[in-house]
């Protein structure tokens, strides 16, 4: 997972890491889809923020080789949340892109 300061898609440096060990993987394996899904938390509870995080870790990826057309993303906006908290807190955890790798 690639985590983000509150209301930003900006990747961070350890997001950048896990990204480039994701694309590691994906190169080793060579077959499958890669499917990004974003999320936010409920203080944010954004579909686009979602969606705008999901996009920037799509174009790191294509930046890494990976084809546009093995890449799908997903905005959940503050559905899903990984850490369950009432409507309006802020939570890191939730502020997310989940990184996953489905064979086909």
């Amino acid at each position: 997972m690639v985590f983000f300061a509150f209301g930003e898609s900006e990747i961070s440096e350890q997001g950048e890491r896990t990204i480039n060990q994701f694309a590691a993987f994906f190169f080793k394996v060579e077959t499958g889809r890669v499917i990004l899904t974003g999320h936010t938390d409920t203080a944010e509870a954004s579909v686009p923020l979602s969606m705008s995080r999901a996009v920037a870790a799509k174009m790191r990826l294509l930046g890494m080789g990976i084809p546009a057309a093995r890449i799908s993303i997903v905005a959940r906006g503050d559905k899903d949340l990984l850490v369950q908290t009432p409507p309006g807190t802020r939570d890191p955890q939730n502020r997310r892109v989940e990184l996953v790798l489905h064979s086909r």
